[in-house]
């Protein structure tokens, strides 16, 4: 599938984003050919997997080893009452392949760890955490700096949220990448709302579009902050 042309199908499902000056034919077929993978299929990972499915990434990696629990239902939009106790990336792929057949799925069914984040990343050209672990992230930019490729994280609690991206291939951080986590212990310790994980899947997607057809620059350190209780969006 990759670098091939787009198929009559393809631009007839994908027009009106083609239409788009930034996107075009030669932008839509840069999303067509890139690779991420998403970590976590949950309340912000099931959003982000439909929206990036929806805009014709063409390669998905669906990574995840939990199963369907009635209590995270109420954010998770990809599963039913009747997922409960089913792995959420057989689910996800099942679903996300029905609506947007372009896309090509592979399902890990795995706990990202030191010892094998580096080699399932390498396979990819981006990648997402959507775990909402402080501990996940640091081991998702750990292994992203030494494959010189981008990371893009997203966290909430409450209302709030933020997104941080990083492009090691623009950027080398400098000193410890906890230090990026500051806020880890109010995401642990505060309830969340769905709206806020929806939300942050949508910035997210929307850096990755940018960075794929415009080839932003600036994507190397960025957090986008949000609040929802007030509609606020700070970005530093």
């Amino acid at each position: 599938m990759n670098n091939q042309i787009l198929t009559d199908p393809e631009l007839r499902r994908f027009k009106d984003q083609i239409s788009l000056s930034y996107i075009g034919v030669n932008g839509q077929q840069r999303i067509r050919n890139f690779r991420i993978a998403v970590i976590g299929a949950g309340g912000m990972g099931s959003a982000v997997l439909q929206l990036l499915s929806s805009m014709g990434i063409g390669y998905l990696g669906i990574i995840d080893f939990r199963l369907v629990e009635e209590s995270s239902m109420q954010r998770q939009t990809l599963f039913g009452g009747n997922d409960l106790g089913k792995l959420k990336t057989i689910l996800s792929k099942e679903r996300l392949q029905s609506n947007f057949p372009f896309v090509n799925y592979e399902i890990i069914n795995l706990e990202i760890t030191n010892e094998n984040a580096e080699r399932i990343f390498s396979e990819y050209d981006l990648i997402v955490d959507s775990t909402n672990e402080p501990y996940m992230s640091s081991i998702t930019l750990e292994a992203c700096k030494k494959l010189l490729i981008p990371a893009l994280i997203g966290s909430v609690y409450a209302t709030n949220g933020y997104i941080t991206v990083i492009d090691f291939k623009q950027q080398e951080k400098e000193g410890s990448l906890n230090e990026i986590f500051e806020s880890s212990a109010e995401i642990i310790s505060e309830g969340k709302i769905s709206i806020a994980y929806h939300f942050a899947a949508v910035l997210i997607c929307n850096e990755i579009i940018n960075y794929i057809t415009l080839n932003n620059s600036d994507l190397h350190t960025k957090r986008i902050m949000f609040d929802l209780s007030n509609y606020k969006i700070i970005t530093h």
